[in-house]
């Protein structure tokens, strides 16, 4: 684990920021052929690919050790904007590996067109399938840390405590299930999907909660905060999800807040005022999406903006290529983040409530 200064924003580049050694955005252009991307502290266990340059084969691609790799040799592939089938026959011409630095790509053109380019947020989990990691260095086996107390059977699972993020592959039951997660504290966010389904991902977030049942937010639309009951209780080893019915694989991102690591919270808008979000770290990756009416989930990062103000904007829920926005844009500054006064449904719409997940 690094705990260096420099964080790599770039391939080929640095900037003196604080370097959690748990999460980095790299922006990167195409080349066509293979290409690896080794500017990295860690080895990934979770990339979250992204075109900027063009909409045209633009989807959002999301590959994890976890799920691992398929019958002809690339990683399995989920589509975060939409309702698609999960991807299990892509060949190394997508996405071919992950390293001690970094991951490997082909040429293909949603991972590694000529001359396109591209953003990969990328996430250290606890190492490959069935390895936990209890506190940043040392390992022992999922079973070992009880991961299958719920009722779901975990089949698969990749934990970083020290990090706040866990890689669970689980089995759906009828009604709702429990879920153990591996973490030491109550999920914050979670991003759950059916890998037998072309059915989308659904997302819990705190700022939901009421202890009871609870809504959610789905990932591959703008759409407002949804009372349907699609999760239950969340504790320091289990959250409960009723989302699906019985005898379906599924795989569960979960994250919680983590001093100096990432911050899971909400804001009310206060437009024409700006509004300051105050952290304990300085944050690379920024999204913000409004919950009380249909508004797009908004990523802002350091990679591709590396200077005040933000305004390279892409969005979870669409294929869309980078828009640069003059009215829709944060500032990053030590230890916050500060909204712009007019930034609208995107940011700062006056009196609507935001969610936000900031990393360091």
């Amino acid at each position: 684990m690094s705990l260096g200064k420099q964080k790599i924003l770039s391939q080929g580049t640095t900037a003196v920021v604080p370097d959690s050694g748990y999460f980095l955005p790299v922006a990167y252009t195409g080349t066509g052929g293979t290409q690896s991307i080794s500017s990295l502290t860690f080895s990934p266990d979770m990339v979250w690919i992204k075109k900027r340059s063009s909409a045209t084969s633009s989807d959002h691609s999301m590959q994890d050790t976890v799920r691992g790799f398929g019958s002809q040799g690339g990683a399995k592939i989920a589509y975060p904007n939409g309702q698609y089938a999960e991807a299990t026959n892509a060949d190394t011409y997508y996405f071919s590996s992950f390293d001690s630095k970094g991951f490997t790509m082909g040429g293909n053109t949603y991972y590694n067109g000529s001359g396109e380019t591209y953003v990969a947020w990328c996430f250290r989990g606890g190492g490959s399938a069935n390895t936990f990691n209890i506190d940043g260095t040392g390992y022992s086996t999922a079973a070992a840390a009880g991961l299958n107390t719920g009722s779901a059977t975990v089949t698969a699972a990749s934990v970083n405590t020290a990090a706040g993020f866990s890689i669970i592959q689980h089995s759906s039951i009828s009604g709702f299930e429990t879920v153990s997660h591996g973490l030491n504290s109550a999920p914050e966010f979670i991003i759950s999907w059916s890998q037998d389904r072309a059915d989308g991902m659904y997302c819990f977030h705190t700022n939901f909660y009421t202890g009871g049942g609870i809504g959610g937010v789905k990932l591959f639309s703008s759409d407002a905060y949804s009372g349907s009951t699609w999760w239950r209780a969340m504790s320091s080893s289990t959250f409960e999800t009723g989302l699906y019915n019985a005898g379906q694989n599924m795989l569960s991102y979960v994250f919680h807040s983590v001093a100096g690591v990432q911050k899971l919270g909400s804001y009310t808008g206060n437009n024409p005022s700006a509004v300051t979000v105050s952290l304990d770290f300085t944050p690379s990756f920024v999204m913000i999406k409004n919950v009380t009416r249909a508004s797009n989930w908004a990523v802002y990062d350091t990679a591709r903006s590396p200077s005040n103000n933000r305004n390279k904007l892409l969005y979870f829920d669409l294929s869309d290529a980078e828009a640069v926005s003059g009215g829709n844009y944060i500032q990053i500054n030590t230890n916050q983040f500060v909204t712009n006064g007019g930034g609208g449904d995107g940011s700062n719409r006056n009196g609507d409530t935001f969610v936000y997940w900031a990393m360091a």
